[in-house]
């Protein structure tokens, strides 16, 4: 069973998110965030502010629930 995440996406300086989304694996580099969503397509998002994760599994996951 995959572990399904939630991750809000807002642009800088909002407090509404501008994209909710239902996640298995996540990744951060220079081009974005590299999302792999639920029904196993991926997407790249290239303009925002921070994200959150309102969940955390392990530390690692601890550290990037608030990225700004």
């Amino acid at each position: 069973m995959k572990a399904i995440k939630i991750i809000n996406i807002f642009k800088a300086k909002e407090n509404i998110p501008f994209m909710t989304c239902l996640i298995t694996n996540m990744e951060e580099n220079e081009k974005g965030i590299n999302l792999t969503l639920e029904s196993g397509e991926s997407i790249c998002i290239k303009d925002y502010g921070y994200y959150f994760l309102p969940e955390a599994d392990g530390d690692l996951d601890r550290e990037q629930m608030i990225n700004s």
